[in-house]
């Protein structure tokens, strides 16, 4: 429950931001709250509840440490400590990725494949972010929140999308994650693939 709390306190923490951000009243008017919205919203609040899920589904006692490290980062980066906030959101990304690495060593489908996949640009974006602007790095996130999304819903799914329908998904999540990385390089093509 306690993980659980820290994802919902990034959320209010990311909702808190927009609102700095918009220029609008919010409850905690911090002028470094709009600059880290995105990385508190994505891997604090989003990042965590998609890993407690995984680490349930995987049930071991180590694959907790994702979603804690993840929730961790969102609120210490809203607390305005943001190296150290940046070293628990890699640190989490790290471990969600061992998470779906050890689903996929149970379970090695190809829908665990795009999971595993939609992490990769997550832990870059968080590495990435030491050095690079976090505007540069929201193709990265994306990437993170569409693999996630189309594998669970492919998921949920299977059965009426038909046997070509996941063999398509895979070449599509390689796309993806391929464009958000260009997007690096070349900010205009690779927004645009």
């Amino acid at each position: 429950m306690a993980i659980l709390a820290l994802g919902g306190a990034s959320l209010l923490a990311g909702l808190d931001a927009a609102l700095v951000a918009l220029g609008v009243w919010a409850p905690v008017p911090a002028a470094h709250l709009p600059g880290v919205h995105g990385m508190v919203m994505v891997l604090g609040f989003m990042g965590t509840l998609i890993s407690l899920e995984r680490a349930q589904a995987l049930r071991q006692p180590w694959a907790y440490l994702a979603p804690a490290l993840l929730g961790s980062g969102g609120i210490t980066l809203a607390a305005g400590l943001p190296v150290l906030g940046q070293l628990l959101l890699v640190q989490g990304a790290v471990a969600f990725l061992a998470v779906y690495l050890a689903l996929w060593r149970r379970a090695p489908l190809p829908l665990v494949a795009v999971q595993v996949l939609s992490t990769i640009p997550a832990l870059a974006a968080a590495a990435l972010w030491f050095r690079v602007d976090l505007a540069a790095l929201i193709p990265l996130l994306a990437a993170f929140l569409v693999l996630t999304i189309a594998a669970e819903r492919a998921e949920l799914a299977q059965l009426a999308l038909g046997p070509r329908a996941v063999p398509i998904l895979l070449v599509l999540a390689a796309w993806v994650t391929g464009a958000a990385a260009s997007a690096l390089v070349w900010p205009d093509a690779g927004a645009r693939l």
